[in-house]
């Protein structure tokens, strides 16, 4: 009996070494090429989400109640799957004789919710390729009177999707407040002697899926009370700017100083959420499509706990600390009134985005428009 390698093992080998090379070579090409987006999306989709599990995790609150009813209505949902497996099988002619096993209830509970998270995946991934393969002039740069141009970094356009997908979260928050109060909520409280006591995201909290948060909060002490720093130490996903690489201004210094507060990368319109006052939606007479609600910052940031994080638009785009302002090119994304989140560019004319700024100026954006020359 020969024990030499058998030659069509050797091929075999050679085979398989020479497809190692044929890809270690495309491999080398691609990066020479400067394609990396290549080798980015087969790693994003096979080990991206630990990264993502890893960063939000913490984040992340378990609602007791949520999680309850979660809980029962999968037993229900196994329960029902499981008689009627029982049910159907026992009246079928190859299952005379035998019982549904409970490993098969299983199988289909845990198919048919891998089919369901598979498809909310699929309408997400559908949805971001449709946004970077149909962007319109709301997504895009201004470059130059009259020219456009469309960021090339799939990361930043990642981060900018991301960032607009936050404001149109936190426009949904606010309407959802606003059904229910009629209003929307105050932008700050201010006690008889002016100190500051809550603001206008502590009250959305229940409609941006942290009831439990909101619940820690005593509304009865300042929110830098001691008894509530625990909840405003609590870091808000939708609350952050993917595209900021800094909590509240470059540098570690200025992080320090908050002493664990967490950051509002995103304002409210100080003529719509202001102090002492709420504003419903019939008090808007210019249009909610016409009247900003809030918008990125990235300049003068506040702890999302702070009652005065709102600021005036008219102050200008990416002009100070008292304004909005995005880090995705010379402009910044902007929230108005009817939900709908718009991208408004530096060199707006001062005059529209003051009419955009009031909510009962009685101006019109297009008459604004003509009669300052644009």
């Amino acid at each position: 009996m020969s024990t030499g390698t058998h030659p069509q093992q050797l091929i075999t080998g050679r085979r398989k070494l020479i497809a190692w090379m044929v890809c270690l070579s495309l491999l080398f090409f691609v990066m020479c090429l400067g394609m990396f987006f290549l080798v980015q999306i087969p790693y994003v989709l096979a080990v991206g989400w630990a990264g993502y599990l890893w960063r939000t995790g913490p984040t992340l609150t378990l609602s007791a109640a949520g999680t309850l009813w979660f809980s029962g209505t999968l037993a229900l949902f196994f329960g029902g799957v499981h008689l009627a497996g029982r049910r159907v099988y026992r009246g079928n002619e190859r299952g005379a004789g035998m019982n549904w096993r409970l490993r098969w209830s299983f199988f289909l509970v845990a198919l048919v919710l891998m089919l369901a998270t598979s498809g909310i995946c699929l309408i997400g991934m559908s949805h971001q390729l449709w946004w970077m393969a149909t962007r319109d002039r709301d997504n895009l740069v201004k470059k130059s009177p009259g020219s456009y141009f469309c960021p090339v970094s799939f990361r930043e356009a990642a981060r900018r999707s991301t960032s607009k997908n936050n404001l149109k979260q936190i426009g949904l928050a606010l309407h959802n407040y606003h059904d229910e109060f009629r209003q929307f909520p105050i932008g700050a409280t201010v006690d008889p002697t002016g100190k500051p006591q809550h603001g206008w995201v502590a009250r959305v909290l229940p409609y941006l899926d942290h009831r439990d948060l909101y619940q820690q909060i005593d509304f009865h002490q300042p929110w830098t009370a001691d008894v509530n720093r625990k909840p405003f130490e609590t870091p808000l996903p939708a609350l952050r700017n993917p595209g900021l690489n800094y909590d509240f201004e470059p540098g570690e210094k200025q992080q320090a100083e908050r002493s664990g507060y967490q950051p509002a990368h995103y304002a409210a319109n100080q003529r719509l959420l202001g102090v002492n006052g709420g504003l419903r939606i019939q008090d808007i007479k210019d249009g909610t499509s016409q009247t900003i609600l809030g918008g990125e910052v990235k300049e003068g940031i506040r702890a999302w706990g702070d009652p005065l994080n709102f600021r005036d638009p008219a102050q200008g785009i990416n002009q100070g600390p008292q304004g909005f302002g995005g880090p995705f090119g010379p402009g910044a994304q902007v929230l108005f009134a009817d939900g709908s989140v718009r991208f408004l560019s530096d060199d707006i004319d001062p005059a529209v985005l003051k009419a955009l700024s009031t909510p009962n100026g009685r101006e019109r954006v297009e008459e604004v428009e003509r009669n300052s020359g644009k």
